[in-house]
């Protein structure tokens, strides 16, 4: 039968991202021994028997296979702590299993950063021991890392770190945050998210320690590049300017899904939707206004429903202030939730609109960190490697992340 293995499958992306041989010989016995009419209802009932028989083993197979599988990235800035409260109670109500958390510079110290993410997760304490890894660079490199404290304050958080209460290990007994994505990508080929929100210098050097590992990825969802200019340079997005060069690695690699600045821009969590995540819909109250007092010595934030709702009003009234300040909302009252735009590409890619390309990146010395690909209508013959979101529904978008903050404060 000559048959097309990819003709027949369609998109089926987890057919290039776990063991290939052993898949490709799998079916291709199948089809010649079957000879269905029609092939492609055959072959995904085969990808689902493989896939069944491979995830069997161990944790795996307790998990359906609808519910994605994450490793979270996170450079820990105001914006990722958002992000990271949703994610943190989405994998609470379980809509995905949280396999690890990596920490990387950008925004702040890799030691900062990991340090925040301990205090996070205090706010979860039904989520249990979750693994974290930790980015290791020497300790001048440690003294250069992290320069985005007119944004996210010193601590990342907008000063709000020490009322939080830190669980787990120390960074100095955590796991480095590469063999963290390289172990669990061995060990769950095909089924895992890389979902980044800070520079790709963990997934580059995850690739480095292991060459074709993060082709084991079932994807790689990144929040970084601009299509439309920069906001670090007049041409480059933060994340990427921080290491272009583990971008450039990444491309080269392997394909990835990004949700640059042209989005992420549109994305304005405005005093109005605050309200709305705060009112009680029984009592009619908005809490919004209310000034919780972790502003003061000697109160931290209770490590359930009650206290994640008091850390987002504290956090989100500091971003409006440093986004005003930074002149990134055009006057308006709000801030933009960049590294959340991830989370509504996880759970709802019906609000963005996506173009398939391939992407470049710039390690040249006045264009360092500039993202671009070939919008001419010509040829292009270059493998792509990217999925773009260059549109988004931010209404619809905003209001799903507020509804599901709404259970996540609500619900211990």
């Amino acid at each position: 039968m000559a048959l097309r293995l990819a003709d027949a499958v369609g998109k089926v992306e987890v057919v290039s991202k776990t063991n290939l041989p052993e898949l490709f010989d799998s079916l291709t016995k199948k089809l010649l021994e079957e000879q269905p009419e029609d092939p492609l209802p055959f072959l995904k009932q085969a990808l689902d028997e493989y896939y069944g028989k491979s995830s069997s083993q161990g944790d795996a197979g307790t998990v359906p296979p609808s519910i994605p599988r994450v490793i979270f990235d996170t450079d820990a800035g105001g914006d990722d702590a958002f992000a990271m409260l949703w994610l943190l109670g989405m994998s609470a109500l379980g809509h995905c299993k949280l396999e690890g958390i990596t920490t990387v510079s950008g925004n702040v110290t890799p030691k900062r950063a990991f340090d925040n993410v301990r205090r996070l997760l205090g706010l979860f304490p039904e989520l249990g021991t979750v693994k974290v890894g930790a980015q290791r660079l020497a300790e001048d490199e440690q003294a250069e890392s992290g320069g985005a404290a007119h944004i996210h304050g010193a601590d990342g958080m907008g000063g709000l770190a020490k009322f939080l209460t830190p669980v787990g290990k120390d960074a100095v007994d955590a796991p480095d945050a590469s063999e963290l994505i390289v172990e669990t990508l061995l060990e769950q080929p095909g089924q895992i998210t890389l979902v980044c929100v800070g520079p790709l210098t963990n997934m580059a050097a995850a690739e480095k320690r292991r060459p074709g590992v993060l082709r084991l990825a079932r994807e790689i969802v990144w929040m970084g590049g601009s299509f439309q200019g920069g906001n670090i340079t007049p041409t480059a997005e933060f994340n990427c300017y921080c290491d272009a060069e583990a971008v450039k690695t990444v491309l080269e690699v392997t394909e990835i899904v990004m949700l640059p600045l042209d989005i992420t821009e549109k994305l304005v969590f405005s005093r109005e939707l605050l309200g709305n995540l705060t009112e009680d819909l029984l009592k009619g109250a908005a809490g919004s206004h209310a000034i919780t007092e972790k502003q003061k010595e000697g109160h931290s934030y209770s490590c359930d429903a009650g206290g994640r709702r008091e850390f987002i009003i504290d956090l989100v009234k500091f971003m409006w202030q440093s986004n005003m300040a930074f002149r990134a909302t055009s006057g308006k009252v709000g801030f933009l939730v960049h590294d959340a735009s991830v989370l509504l590409y996880l759970w709802y890619p019906e609000t963005l609109k996506m173009q398939r390309a391939r992407v470049e990146v710039s390690v040249d010395m006045h264009t360092y960190g500039l993202t671009f690909f070939d919008k001419r209508h010509v040829t292009k013959p270059h493998r792509k490697n990217a999925w773009i979101a260059l549109d988004v529904d931010a209404t619809n978008g905003l209001a799903a992340a507020v509804e599901d903050l709404r259970t996540i404060i609500s619900k211990s």
